[in-house]
């Protein structure tokens, strides 16, 4: 099966912002105290089965992380379950943190690398210090057990 994936870091459409909503409801992705809306603005890339059904997303934003003393870009990727086969968040995962790494060192305030919080159970469940193909090392874990993963941008400096 091909997916499209779009990149919509900053230049998304109305149409797609409801869409992206839309998806993030069925699938029960948003808290209750969050605003689709604003989540929607944070979107990096969308990715589409071949009838144009939105079934993978992929947001950022940047937050001050104070363990580890720098500015990152908090990454949040999600699949719809029907979806997630095999290397489909691993290459969601990947354009995400290339696309960042790309575009920070024209920011006046550039972030060092890119950041997430594991929800997934199953990914929290995966013991490797590296992950292999987004090189995302573990750095700890939350009080409620997510694991911390984080890559360092290249010639970042801490």
């Amino acid at each position: 099966m091909s997916f499209g994936f779009e990149n919509q870091w900053i230049s998304q459409s109305e149409q797609t912002q409801q869409e992206v909503i839309d998806f993030w409801n069925t699938h029960q992705l948003l808290k209750p105290n969050v605003s689709g809306i604003e989540r929607a603005k944070e979107v990096v890339w969308v990715v589409r089965n071949p009838s144009k059904t939105i079934i993978g997303v992929s947001t950022a934003f940047k937050a001050h992380f104070k363990q580890l003393h720098n500015n990152f870009y908090v990454i949040r990727c999600a699949i719809a379950p029907e979806f997630r086969i095999p290397g489909l968040l691993a290459k969601i995962l990947v354009d995400t943190r290339d696309f960042l790494e790309s575009i920070h060192k024209n920011d006046p305030d550039p972030c060092v690398g890119i950041l997430t919080f594991v929800e997934n159970q199953s990914l929290n469940a995966n013991r490797r210090a590296v992950w292999p193909a987004s090189k995302m090392v573990y750095v700890g874990s939350t009080v409620d057990g997510k694991q911390i993963r984080v890559y360092y941008f290249k010639g970042s400096r801490i």
